[in-house]
């Protein structure tokens, strides 16, 4: 069996550098996700521009199509930036209580 009584400082540091890793992580993955909802939004209020532009009933739609997808994709990547975001969170409080353990254990 293994001894677990002995946790020592390396362990610690590990596990903080690996919790603060999932952080960034979950930073980069969320800043990502606005810069490509930044995007996606322009390109959707260009189409939007150019859609009375043209009067032929197939180029709108196919127009609208695209503003459609573009739709979901932004609502994808809200999705996505409230779950890296609210995840984050979750590691953030994680960090706090680790790195009070560490101290109370004097690590």
């Amino acid at each position: 069996m293994v001894d677990v009584n002995g946790i020592t400082k390396d362990t610690a540091t590990l596990l903080l550098k690996e919790i603060e890793s999932s952080i960034q992580h979950f930073t980069e993955d969320s800043i990502q996700s606005l810069d490509k909802q930044r995007n996606l939004a322009q390109r959707r209020q260009l189409l939007i521009n150019a859609y009375a532009k043209t009067s032929s009933g197939m180029t709108q739609l196919i127009m609208t199509d695209m503003i459609n997808e573009i739709d979901q994709e932004i609502a994808h990547l809200e999705e996505n930036a409230r779950y890296c975001e609210t995840q984050k969170g979750y590691y953030i409080e994680i960090l706090r209580v680790v790195k009070e353990t560490a101290v109370e254990l004097k690590l």
